[in-house]
């Protein structure tokens, strides 16, 4: 019995040490670093992943993964929708999973991409761990073996055990690391709004000068043409000044959504009746490809003011850099539960490295404007937030010389 106990001690003692040395880490790599190195000795695994739910509970994604086998095919970055999968019952349910046969899973599930990904890993088994917070779960830690047969109910139990600190200290990483991006954040846009209003307000003020002092003799035609300049330089502030506002808004959660039922092409309609003068300035024709589908497209539920403004900063960066004389097809199609929107144009085309660039914060690109339009580098970012926010989904196709597709979807 005495042996016992002191077995019983020992062992934690040890988890102790390492739960104190989860903790302790301030970034999500930090502490899973922690827990890949601590429990090594505990749970048999060769691989060991993370991923977070995110997009209101719709998106399962990696975030984090290290491995002892040569090439990783599971990539973190990678997503999957979380409803109807079957990690769906291990969130509902907050138990784990054992499966000691990958093979033998994915002949019963045959559509299991990650499964297909990590079997080409050399992974045979695998201990799925839900993280819960608060009641909510947050993630999954997947530990998995070359081996079959590797995973045992003990092991379940002892994960489960110290399920709590780890999925607190993931947390507590994840607000950090939030915390740290949206300073970062707000620094840039101290720093945009330093330099591209300030600038601009310089020239105003110039041109206000010369109208009260020189100007005064000018010709009518001259006086115009500053106060043309005047307008132009002051819309692009306007512009900057709503984007940020916008992305304020977002980052602070509190971006309005009021959802009515509406007709996809009526949207679309008064989109493309805003964008047809700059259109016409570059002899660019917009094209309504959904003419055809209007009678079987089903209505959403969306903000009409928010998903304009999708639609407006797709089909305005759509002429932005197209060539003059160039067409943009527009289309939208019922798709699985969805309606799926399209703007095609014909213009440059976005290298394939750069694409991951677009839906970020200030994230531009080597394709510049085929007139020199401006752009504040934010658009993009707010399209993204808000039709996330109508738990849809945003991506671009595109090569270099052949044009660039922008496609999103919203729920029926």
């Amino acid at each position: 019995m005495k042996e016992t106990i002191d077995q019983h001690l020992k062992v934690r003692n040890e988890i102790s040490g390492i739960l104190h040395r989860i903790v302790s880490g301030l970034t999500m790599s930090q502490v899973l670093d922690s827990v890949y190195e601590e429990f090594q000795s505990f749970i048999p695994f060769h691989r060991m992943g993370c991923a977070v739910i995110e997009e209101n509970g719709q998106i399962v994604r990696s975030v984090w993964a290290r491995t002892t086998v040569e090439k990783i095919f599971l990539p973190v970055g990678y997503d999957a929708p979380l409803r109807g999968s079957s990690l769906e019952n291990i969130v509902i349910t907050g138990k784990t999973r054992i499966i000691n046969d990958l093979n033998e899973y994915l002949s019963d599930h045959p559509d299991s991409d990650s499964t297909k990904l990590i079997l080409k890993e050399g992974i045979r088994s695998s201990l799925t761990c839900p993280l819960i917070n608060d009641g909510k779960a947050i993630g999954l830690l997947f530990f998995s073996s070359m081996n079959t047969d590797t995973y045992k109910d003990i092991h379940s139990e002892l994960f489960l055990e110290l399920a709590e600190y780890i999925s607190v200290s993931l947390f507590k990483a994840r607000a950090y690391e939030k915390l740290k991006e949206m300073n970062e954040l707000k620094n840039r846009f101290l720093g945009i709004a330093a330099h591209d209003l300030r600038n601009p307000l310089a020239i105003i003020k110039s041109y206000v000068d010369i109208l009260k002092t020189t100007g005064k003799n000018y010709t009518e035609e001259k006086r115009d043409g500053l106060l043309d300049r005047m307008d132009q330089v002051a819309s692009r502030m306007f512009l900057l000044i709503n984007d940020l506002l916008d992305i304020s808004a977002i980052e602070s959660g509190n971006l309005e959504i009021i959802r009515k039922p509406q007709k996809p092409s009526y949207l679309l309609d008064e989109a493309i009746e805003m964008c047809i003068p700059v259109a016409e300035k570059k002899q660019i024709v917009l094209t309504k490809s959904y003419a055809d589908q209007i009678p079987f497209l089903p209505e959403i539920s969306v903000d009409a003011g928010k998903i304009g403004q999708v639609l407006d900063n797709l089909l305005t960066n759509a002429v932005k850099f197209s060539e003059s004389g160039t067409e943009i097809i527009i289309n939208a199609v019922e798709d699985g539960g969805c309606v799926r929107f399209s703007i095609k144009d014909h213009g440059q085309g976005i290298p394939e490295e750069e694409i991951s660039r677009l839906f970020q914060p200030f994230g531009k690109t080597s394709v510049r404007p085929t007139a020199g339009e401006k752009s504040t580098g934010l658009g993009l970012l707010i399209v993204r937030k808000i039709i996330e926010a109508h738990n849809g989904k945003i991506w671009v196709e595109s090569k270099v010389g052949q044009g660039s597709e922008f496609i999103f979807t919203l729920p029926v």
